[in-house]
C-alpha cells in the first residue's frame, strides 16, 4: 500500500473475469491529487473494464480499492459517486431540450417544497462555469451549443457534485483541434483545484500536452507506468503493441497492383465535413486500407459508398461508369458488398441457420420455377463452410451458437456468395479470436489476388500493414497521408500509428 499523502486513489491487485475468462490480471494503479494520469492501450486491453470497476458499473473479482488511505467497497455507480468518483462517458448524459443549468443540476435540483429554485440553480451553475473559466450562459438551451460546449457542460455537471476523481473516457473523440485547446484549459483549471483526472484516449499526442503520468495496459495486464517527462512516443507505442516498433509486418501477394487504365471504383469530392473533400481511385486487385483514430471519418466514408449515408455529396464511378448508390440494395446491384462493423446487428440473422445466412444475398439465383433449389442452396452453404473453415457439425446449425470468429466467417461467406467485384470490410476482425483473425486476413488477401478489389478498415493498424497494397490515413474527415507499398517508407504498424497521431 502506498502511504504517500499525495496519493488519492490506489487500485491494488485488481482481477476481473467474466464466466471464467480472465480480462484483468493483477492490475495495480495509483492516482495522485491534482494529477492527470492517462490510461492507454489497444481495443480489448482492459481500460474500460478497469474504469467500470472504479466507477461501480462492474464489481471486481478480487483486489482492493483505496481512496484517501481507506479501503472502500461499493457495487453501484451511485455508491461510487458518493465516494467522490465521477465519470464522463463518450456519449453525453445530457438532455438537449433543457437549459445548461437544468442539465448541471439534473436530478438534484434545489427545491422549495415541490417548486424548483431556478434562481439559485442558475446562480450556482454560473459560478461553477466561471470557476472552470468557461463562458457559457446557464440559461442557454443545450441543443443550441457546440459539441465542445456540451462537453464542458458535462464536465461542469460532474464538478458541481464535488467529485475528487474524474474519469474522462475519450473526451476529445468528437472535438475539433480548437475545441481540444478549450478542454485542455479546463483540465488545467481542475488540476489547480486539486481534482484528479484519469484520462483515457487513443490520441497519444494529447497525453504529452496535458498528462503527468501514463499507464499502458495490454491484454488485461499493466505493462508500464511512467512520468510523461521520462518517456516518449516510441516507448509508449512499443508497450502498447508488445514488440519492438522497428519490426516490419510481413506482406505476401501473388500479383502487384497495376494503377493504370480503368479503375474499379472512383470517388470524387466526397464531403465528410473535413478541410478537404475525399477523392481516390480503387484499382483491380487492390486491397486499399483506411487508417485513422476513432471518428477520423473512415467509418462514415464506407457507409457513404455503400449507400447508408447516401445524403453525403459525392460522385461515384464503377469501371468509368457514373453511378448513384442511394441504398445498400443499389450497391448490391453494382456488385459492391460490405462486411459491417456490427456483425450481429447488421450482418447476420443470428436465430437463422448458417445455410440461411449464406444464401440470403443470392436467393434470386438459386430459385427454381417456384421454390428454392434446396440442393443448390445446400451445396453453396457447404462450399463456404469448407472453404472458410467454419467450425460446425452442420449447415443447419443456428448462427447464434457459433463463436464470434465463426460468425464473422458466415458474414464473409454471405458477401463472397454474392460474387462482388468490390468488398468493403469494416473492422471485420473486431472481437474475434487470434486464429480466426489470421484466417480472415488470408481471405482478404486472397480476394485481392483474385483480381477483385477490397476496401479494408481496421482498428488494429497491424492488420492494415499486413494485408494492404496501399493505405490512406484519415483525420477530421479528410485524407492526410497516403502510403503505397514498395513506393516509399516500409509499410508498418509503427508508420501508421505515428501518421494517425
Amino acid at each position: 500500500m502506498n502511504n504517500n499523502n499525495d496519493t488519492i486513489l490506489e487500485m491494488v491487485n485488481i482481477n476481473k473475469d467474466f464466466n471464467g475468462v480472465q480480462v484483468l490480471e493483477g492490475i495495480n494503479f495509483d492516482l495522485k491529487r491534482g494529477e492527470v494520469h492517462a490510461i492507454i492501450g489497444q481495443n480489448g486491453a482492459g481500460k474500460s473494464v478497469l474504469m467500470k470497476i472504479l466507477s461501480g458499473v462492474y464489481t471486481r473479482s478480487s483486489g482492493k480499492i483505496i481512496i484517501d488511505g481507506k479501503e472502500v467497497n461499493y457495487n453501484t455507480p451511485m455508491e461510487a459517486r458518493k465516494k467522490g468518483i465521477g465519470m464522463i462517458f463518450q456519449e453525453f448524459s445530457l438532455i438537449p431540450t433543457m437549459t445548461v443549468a437544468r442539465n448541471i443540476f439534473l436530478n438534484r435540483e434545489p427545491k422549495r417544497g415541490i417548486f424548483i429554485k431556478d434562481g439559485e440553480m442558475i446562480k450556482d451553475s454560473k459560478q461553477t462555469l466561471e470557476d472552470l473559466g468557461v463562458d457559457i450562459s446557464p440559461k442557454k438551451i443545450l441543443k443550441d451549443l457546440s459539441v465542445s460546449h456540451k462537453q464542458l457542460v458535462e464536465i461542469a455537471k460532474v464538478v458541481s457534485q464535488d467529485r475528487k476523481i474524474i474519469v474522462m473516457d475519450e473526451p476529445t473523440a468528437s472535438l475539433a483541434q480548437a475545441e481540444v485547446l478549450i478542454l485542455n484549459k479546463v483540465i488545467r483549471k481542475l488540476k489547480e483545484k486539486g481534482i484528479s483526472i484519469i484520462y483515457i484516449t487513443h490520441h497519444l499526442r494529447e497525453i504529452f500536452e496535458i498528462c503527468d503520468r501514463v499507464t499502458v495496459l495490454r491484454d488485461g495486464k499493466k505493462i508500464l507506468t511512467d512520468n510523461i517527462s521520462s518517456t516518449d512516443m516510441s516507448q509508449i507505442i512499443e508497450a502498447m503493441l508488445g514488440k519492438k516498433i522497428k519490426e516490419i509486418i510481413k506482406f505476401q501477394t501473388e500479383k502487384p497492383v497495376k494503377r493504370s487504365g480503368v479503375a474499379m471504383l472512383e470517388i470524387k469530392d466526397l464531403d465528410l465535413g473535413g478541410k478537404e473533400k475525399v477523392s481516390f481511385k480503387l484499382w483491380p486487385g487492390e486491397v486499399l486500407g483506411f487508417a485513422g483514430l476513432m471518428g477520423a471519418g473512415q467509418n462514415k466514408l464506407v457507409k457513404a459508398i455503400f449507400g447508408i449515408h447516401h445524403e453525403l455529396p459525392k460522385e461515384m464511378f464503377i469501371k468509368d461508369k457514373k453511378i448513384n448508390i442511394k441504398k445498400p440494395e443499389d450497391a448490391l446491384k453494382y456488385r459492391v458488398t460490405m462486411v459491417p462493423e456490427d456483425r450481429q446487428a447488421q450482418g447476420l440473422v443470428v436465430d437463422a441457420t448458417i445455410k440461411a445466412n449464406v444464401i440470403m444475398s443470392i436467393l434470386d439465383r438459386i430459385k427454381g420455377a417456384l421454390f428454392l433449389n434446396e440442393r443448390k442452396a445446400n451445396d453453396t452453404a457447404k462450399k463456404y463452410v469448407e472453404d472458410l473453415n467454419i467450425v460446425t457439425t452442420t449447415i443447419f446449425k443456428k448462427v447464434k451458437l457459433l463463436s464470434g470468429g465463426n460468425q464473422q466467417k458466415v458474414v464473409i461467406s454471405k458477401n463472397l456468395a454474392a460474387d462482388p467485384d468490390i468488398m468493403i470490410l469494416n473492422d471485420p476482425n473486431f472481437g474475434v479470436d487470434i486464429g480466426s483473425k489470421q484466417e480472415i486476413m488470408q481471405l482478404i488477401r486472397k480476394f485481392g489476388d483474385s483480381g477483385k478489389s477490397a476496401i479494408f478498415i481496421s482498428s488494429e493498424f497491424e492488420e492494415l500493414a499486413r494485408v494492404c497494397d496501399r493505405v490512406f490515413v484519415m483525420k477530421g474527415g479528410s485524407i492526410v497521408n497516403e502510403f503505397v507499398r514498395d513506393a516509399g517508407p516500409e509499410l508498418s504498424e509503427e508508420l501508421l500509428v505515428h501518421a494517425a497521431q
